[in-house]
């Protein structure tokens, strides 16, 4: 059996995983991710607001780990406009080199010892935040292999996690030695 997104008309199998489904519509993969994204752009905007109070970058993320919203100093930290960053995952957000790898952030090998997907996870599932938390991250700066060293906090706030990030830089990587 067949449904028709409501949008582009394309037609899907009943059942389809990356569908959504309502009473009264239904959209295909690639159309509920768009919807999904405006929505994330609309509570975005609010949330951004009330982050431009804090003195730190400042990104907010979902339970799935997708940033929702960040401060503008956080926009500055990663050099990229907020509009570029809304729906990535933390390690796309700070370039990591792992990111880019196999199933993305939080899904390859490296993420199970990953500072920021340790403390995120933690406070999703435990509702504790995490203070001062050292970090190192594989990263591309200006087009070069890096380390970001940087100390990040976590808190949870209702469904979404506000991760504080205080950073110390980078770190060249000199070709032939490990990070």
């Amino acid at each position: 059996m067949s449904t028709t997104c409501s949008i582009c008309r394309e037609t899907m199998l009943v059942g389809d995983t990356a569908a959504l489904e309502g009473p009264r519509f239904s959209l295909c993969g690639d159309c509920r991710i768009s919807f999904e994204l405006g929505s994330v752009a609309r509570r975005s905007a609010s949330l951004s607001a009330l982050l431009e109070r804090y003195a730190d970058p400042v990104i907010v993320v979902d339970a799935c780990g997708r940033l929702l919203a960040c401060n503008h100093l956080a926009e500055g930290a990663v050099g990229r406009p907020i509009a570029s960053l809304l729906g990535l995952q933390p390690g796309e957000v700070l370039e990591c080199k792992h990111a880019a790898e196999g199933a993305g952030c939080g899904k390859t090998e490296h993420c199970g010892a990953c500072a920021v997907r340790l403390a995120l996870n933690y406070t999703l599932a435990h509702g504790r935040g995490c203070e001062h938390m050292p970090a190192t991250l594989d990263c591309t700066y200006r087009g070069k292999p890096a380390v970001r060293r940087f100390t990040l906090s976590t808190q949870k706030i209702g469904d979404l996690v506000r991760i504080l990030l205080e950073d110390d830089g980078y770190l060249p990587v000199q070709v032939g030695m490990a990070p």
